[in-house]
């Protein structure tokens, strides 16, 4: 079977991404009709411009990967790749563009489309291709399950093929960020079936001992057993650092500030046919202002997909504060700057989730509040679009999360306080309890020790409200009596 869709990319620019984006579709239909990496496939002698061409002329589709740097990455001679001729990627392009291959720009992490005056001439009508936004987790899943079922319907026949039936491709929402996964304190009571409940509860844990040497019993040996105070709070967490003063102070719901009096219109403008001042080969129009034929001060730009921009222009691109109205109901209201979303704003996303607050070369940088649909709500820094540094995070539950947090996750120390005024204060990793911690349990019982990937895992004190204690070994959240057969690993678990 010809290869029938063509993957285009810089690797300098999207290697990583476009990888994922090869798997996917690999997976979704086979390895047979999914081409990459046209370089490495070139006969030794052979000329490339011809060999290039005649590859992608064979090709069904052609998917062009862009990154924030896909257009200005620059070559040897100091100037944009794009501008060489014997550019491999302006090659694959302006083939694909003068047959009848489809061309489908997948736009990585809110990248804007290229615009007709960045790009070569032969290329210009490249900008007027209407593509998918591909972003991260399941923002990217939901984007590739977009193009996975377009392509599927302008191919017919491929969709049919035995590795397309056999994945299915998780339908899911837009939203930019994952709402950390809170799990309780997982405990077992002796003679009685744990009570299912939502939120934490605390009971004496499960006893495991040596099958060949006894039965199981199901309470702690008195030797493992002795009656003393149990410590306080204080004392229990008097070698926790002290991470409160670092706690990101916000007011919840805030709204990003306005940079200047003049207020961004959450209206979409009308088209009206005598003030279009520039129509585009692919049907997009412009009414507003222009300097040497480019978009340049205030107007509003209508894409052929019903995307709409309304707002400032330098130079032929968006910059200064301005709205997009995006054909899937999704709304940006706030600031650009070359193309790219940069200072404050907010973002609706078409799945009821909401973001607020300060944006840099596309994604979320800096101090923000992120709302969830769910009711949940993040008030915290951002790093290149991913949760990262102190912040709260307020479950709809009543739960809440004061920490750390790192590539979008728990990370480092933090308190979980839950609504059932359980607690937990300790270290997390990957958003799972993982390393020194101390639970405090609705029923009054606490345990101090280290924890593994969210359970009691290595040494540890289990305190009882009766006043009794329980002090050793623990392993996935179970007592082990004798930390000898522990580390033998000889335990039926």
């Amino acid at each position: 079977m010809s290869k029938q869709i063509f993957i285009s990319y810089r690797k300098e620019d999207s290697a990583e991404q476009t990888q994922k984006i090869y798997d996917s579709l690999v997976r979704a239909f086979n390895s047979e009709i999914v081409f990459k990496d046209i370089e490495n496939h070139i006969p030794l002698g052979a000329d490339f411009q011809e060999h290039i061409c005649k590859t992608i002329s064979e090709c069904k589709v052609l998917l062009v990967v862009i990154g924030k740097n896909w257009l200005d990455i620059s070559g040897s001679e100091g100037k944009r790749k794009i501008d060489d001729s014997r550019d491999f990627i302006r090659l694959e392009l302006s083939t694909a563009l003068g047959g009848e291959a489809l061309v489908v720009p997948l736009l990585l992490e809110n990248t804007p489309m290229p615009s007709e005056e960045s790009l070569p001439e032969n290329l210009k009508k490249f900008a007027y291709r209407h593509g998918v936004q591909l972003g991260q987790g399941d923002d990217f899943d939901a984007g590739m399950n977009r193009l996975i079922q377009s392509l599927k319907g302008s191919l017919g026949e491929i969709s049919s093929s035995p590795a397309a039936s056999q994945v299915e491709v998780p339908k899911v929402e837009e939203p930019k960020v994952e709402a950390p996964q809170v799990e309780a304190p997982k405990v077992e009571v002796p003679q009685a079936e744990p009570p299912k409940v939502e939120t934490p509860q605390a009971a004496p844990p499960k006893v495991e001992v040596l099958k060949i040497e006894a039965p199981k019993v199901e309470a702690p040996p008195e030797k493992e057993t002795s009656k003393s105070p149990t410590p306080s709070e204080e004392e229990m967490l008097a070698n926790f650092p002290d991470k409160t003063g670092e706690i990101i102070a916000m007011v919840p719901g805030r709204r990003a500030k306005e940079t200047s009096e003049e207020k961004i219109s959450e209206t979409p403008p009308e088209l009206d046919e005598s003030k279009v001042k520039k129509t585009y080969p692919d049907g997009s129009k412009y009414m507003g202002e222009l300097k040497d034929s480019k978009r340049h001060g205030k107007g509003a730009f209508f894409h052929s997909n019903g995307n709409i921009y309304n707002g400032s222009y330098q130079d032929g691109k968006m910059h200064g504060k301005g709205a997009f109205f995006y054909a899937n109901g999704e709304k940006y209201f706030g600031e650009y700057k070359d193309d790219r979303r940069h200072g404050q704003g907010i973002y609706h996303f078409s799945s009821g989730n909401r973001y607020e607050g300060p944006y840099l070369d596309g994604k979320m940088h800096g101090l923000g509040v992120y709302h969830f649909a769910s009711g949940n709500r993040y008030e915290g820094p951002y790093k290149e679009g991913k949760m990262s540094g102190q912040a709260r995070y307020y479950y709809a539950n009543g739960n809440r999360h004061e920490g750390r947090y790192d590539d979008g996750k728990m990370n480092g120390q933090g308190t979980m306080y839950y609504a059932n005024k359980a607690k937990y204060v300790g270290e997390y990793k990957d958003g799972k309890k993982h390393g020194q911690g101390a639970d405090f349990f609705a029923n009054g019982d606490s345990y101090k020790g280290e924890y593994k990937d969210g359970k009691k895992h290595g040494e540890g004190t289990y305190y009882y409200t009766s006043g009794k204690t329980q002090k050793g070994t623990w392993k996935e959240d179970r007592y082990i009596p004798d930390r000898s057969k522990f580390e033998g690993g000889q335990f039926d678990l």
